[in-house]
């Protein structure tokens, strides 16, 4: 974890900070290093508002980078109020360039770190307490149209790849019946019904949430084509059941 290789240069309340998420709550190695990143850049922005204020928003990020951090003590986090954690996420955005998801996530690690000290008596007040995330823009999903689909589906088809009919097969599910990648990869046999009565699919959705799927002809066909070249795999692999197989066709 990146903060253990850097103690010496964190103040003692940052280390035991970030051992406790570490050890007691077992925080994940990533989680770990995205939170000491997160809170190293929030203690320089501390130490400059602190002992250098007028340069906060003329300084550089590179300048910002040869910030220290080892002597901020408790007395100086308490010192913090909300006011100055609203021109830190400002700070973040105009100094820093991060974009909204970067600056909540920022926010969160900071709400999370006065969380803790305020919990163990270290400061009276928690000046992150009330403090709001930024809205983040939901993207509109791009689509294939039905040239772009063609293309693609030509394309793959014709293809000299050794997979291309399992490949066509996938296509034909993602174009057709809207599904995610997590419920193609979980889809086995035995949710596939295809014969002269009915043609469905069953879907194994978020919180195991089912569905069924009514398949066209295009998708019939290439689900049965793909399925006459699928070895049939014996009980004991993991995948026998799997309808996509990623490294044996």
């Amino acid at each position: 974890m990146s903060f253990l290789k850097y103690q010496k240069q964190n103040p003692e309340i940052l280390n035991n900070y970030l051992k406790y998420k570490a050890y007691i709550e077992f925080q994940a190695k990533n989680t770990m290093d995205e939170t000491y990143f997160d809170l190293r850049t929030l203690f320089r922005y501390i130490k400059l508002f602190l002992y250098n204020k007028e340069k906060t928003f003329s300084i550089t990020p590179q300048e910002f980078k040869t910030i220290t951090i080892a002597d901020i003590t408790i007395k100086d986090l308490s010192q913090v109020t909300e006011n100055d954690l609203d021109n830190y996420i400002m700070f973040l955005s105009d100094i820093l360039s991060n974009d909204v998801k970067t600056r909540n996530r920022k926010l969160s690690s900071a709400k999370k770190f006065f969380e803790y000290l305020e919990i163990n008596n270290m400061i009276s007040i928690n000046p992150a307490k009330d403090l709001k995330s930024g809205k983040i823009e939901k993207r509109l999903p791009k689509y294939l149209n039905l040239n772009e689909s063609k293309q693609l589906l030509a394309h793959t088809i014709n293809s000299n790849c050794r997979f291309k009919i399992r490949n066509y097969a996938i296509i034909c599910l993602f174009l057709n019946c809207s599904i995610r990648l997590s419920e193609l990869t979980s889809i086995d046999l035995s949710d596939i019904k295809i014969d002269d009565t009915e043609q469905t699919l069953k879907i194994h959705g978020k919180g195991n949430k089912e569905r069924i799927v009514y398949l066209n002809e295009a998708v019939c066909e290439a689900i049965i084509s793909y399925l006459k070249i699928r070895p049939n795999l014996p009980k004991s692999n993991k995948d026998y059941n799997a309808l996509f197989i990623s490294r044996t066709i």
